[in-house]
């Protein structure tokens, strides 16, 4: 038995009980939290557009997080040991391997595709539909889903590592140093540069947003506004990968190169700080998401209330679909009408772009027109009706 394993199984019972609380914790607020950003995305058509995919591509990863690899971790804290065999284990060594390598190129992509539609939109709305970004999430899992097998080549075994409460590789930091440069530095590299250039562009576009209020073109500003909002979503939700892995690999760069300490005569409250910091990457995202996205906020409370049906007004309808003029100005009548009366509007938008005073004006004039032609009906059946008695 190793001095780390003896500091696991000796622990005193208010240890056992607040190591095990707080896994158990971050488990529980990544489960839920996950679950029902999940859950918004399936009930929420407007949830399944295509800057809302990197979002459901993370709550997935979380969610598998808090069961494939917390909840063993939470057991093994409780008993102070790996309480199943070593075919899990190794299971849940690969799940530790890939899903944090998932979540690194999640926020490279997302990173590159915020920069396009901020300095490119044209470029932006070309490459980046709802298909293909559907088809690159799907390629990078299988690119990722990929580096178990070089463990599988080389015969490398997992095991229960007493500090981390996980299951790792019994190899050294600097045999996987390839593995973890491609997967998790280049990532933040090219995420860097992205929003560096996010920055830039935003500064080239201000004189343009003061043309567009000057010249009232509502509708481009409107949609450019709402661009804005999703890159601050997923640039809060980088900081928040960043702050939770970064701390994690320089620890596991530092132990693997011996250069600083020597990983035996470090205490086991280390080893498990750099678990529950990736344990909070997951919890916390989910409420990043609601804070920053209303759309996601609004679905979540109709959740909680176990509302069926949507709480959406007329109020709520330019907010949703890019602002009141874009929506005024963007559509003919028929369109606003069928979004009115899908969510039990009882005000007409007026197509076109054209006031409330005309529209009432119009609405006026046929009334009279309506009542002419009645007087014109019933005064000329009255003729009729007359001549016809004269005749008989």
């Amino acid at each position: 038995m190793t001095v780390m394993e003896e500091q696991l199984t000796s622990r005193s019972v208010e240890m056992v009980v607040t190591e095990t609380a707080i896994a158990g914790g971050l488990a529980l607020a990544s489960f839920i939290g996950n679950a029902l950003v999940l859950l918004s995305v399936l009930l929420n058509a407007r949830l399944r557009k295509q800057q809302y995919l990197y979002i459901a591509n993370y709550a997935f990863i979380d969610l598998l997080v808090a069961c494939a690899v917390l909840l063993l971790s939470i057991y093994a804290l409780a008993l102070g040991s790996w309480p199943v065999g070593a075919t899990i284990c190794t299971l849940q060594g690969h799940v530790v391997m890939v899903l944090p390598a998932i979540t690194n190129i999640t926020m490279a992509i997302s990173a590159v595709d915020r920069a396009f539609a901020t300095s490119k939109p044209i470029s932006h709305a070309t490459f980046f539909t709802r298909r293909y970004t559907s088809i690159l999430i799907m390629l990078c899992w299988l690119v990722v889903l990929a580096l178990p097998a070089s463990f599988f080549i080389n015969n490398r075994k997992f095991v229960f590592h007493p500090g981390y409460a996980l299951c790792k590789t019994d190899e050294g930091y600097m045999d996987t140093g390839t593995v973890e440069f491609f997967y998790a530095v280049v990532p933040f590299i090219i995420t860097g540069i992205s929003y560096v250039n996010i920055k830039i562009g935003l500064r080239k576009n201000a004189h343009a947003l003061v043309k567009m209020r000057h010249h009232a073109q509502w509708e481009f500003l409107s949609s450019w506004r709402a661009e804005d909002a999703v890159t601050a979503l997923y640039a809060a939700l980088a900081i928040a990968v960043l702050l939770c892995a970064l701390p994690g690999y320089a620890f596991n760069a530092a132990l693997g190169s011996r250069i600083f300490f020597d990983p035996v005569t470090l205490p086991r409250s280390l080893y498990l700080a750099g678990t529950y910091a990736f344990a909070l990457g997951s919890a916390v995202k989910p409420m990043i998401i609601v804070s920053k996205d209303k759309d996601f906020a609004a679905a979540l409370r109709r959740i909680l209330r176990c509302s069926k049906r949507s709480s959406a007004k007329v109020g709520d309808i330019p907010r949703i679909y890019g602002g009141a003029e874009s929506v005024l100005q963007s559509d003919c009548g028929a369109g606003v009408r069928q979004f009115l009366s899908a969510y039990g509007g009882t005000e007409r938008a007026e197509p076109c772009g054209r006031s409330t005073r005309a529209s009432s004006g119009r609405k006026n004039g046929w009334a009279e027109h309506e009542e002419g032609n009645e007087e014109e009906n019933e005064g000329g059946n009255k003729e009729v009706n007359e001549e016809e008695n004269e005749g008989e």
